[in-house]
């Protein structure tokens, strides 16, 4: 015997109720009701766009928070050394490409040190970071449109490389 679902029987109640003496259907406005558990509704607590965001604002490292807030208030301190007026979200891509080339080469630790290339790249991403979650159009470390900047940061890991070999 064929198995016949609850939804296909209810169907089938429904289109017999719908014919006339005849067998011929009868012009009727109606829905078709499924029964509570063919959606199994009661499986899927409601969530909605804000439940998602605080979720994820629950969960992140209290570190990597300190540290992107930190290295994009460094970076903000540059855009304003450097005489930028904008809303760092208004700043167009291209802009913002020479903005960041500039500040890897520039920036410094306190005490006038250089920062190892490795902590500048974590800068970038955190600069990165920053922007995503500020819906930001494109991505520093993915869109073509930061070539520059992620080239001058691969040339410089590559000097510290040779320098590297070149004294051991």
């Amino acid at each position: 015997m064929e198995k016949v679902s609850t939804y296909e029987i209810a169907v089938e109640l429904l289109l017999s109720d719908m014919t006339n003496d005849d067998g011929n259907l009868q012009e009727i406005d109606f829905q078709v009701i499924q029964p509570k558990h063919f959606f199994q509704c009661d499986r899927f607590k409601k969530v909605n766009s804000e439940d998602v965001d605080v979720y994820l604002e629950e969960q992140a490292n209290i570190n990597t928070k300190k540290k992107t807030e930190g290295d994009f208030k460094l970076f903000i301190a540059f855009l304003q050394s450097e005489g930028e007026q904008r809303f760092r979200e208004f700043i167009p891509p291209c802009d913002l490409n020479q903005h960041i080339s500039h500040f890897i080469l520039s920036v410094r630790k306190k005490g006038s040190d250089e920062f190892e290339p490795l902590s500048l790249r974590g800068m970038i991403s955190s600069i990165d970071c920053y922007l995503c979650k500020i819906s930001y159009s494109v991505s520093i470390i993915n869109d073509i449109k930061f070539d520059k900047s992620r080239s001058v940061l691969k040339t410089m890991l590559n000097d510290i490389k040779s320098w590297e070999k070149a004294t051991n």
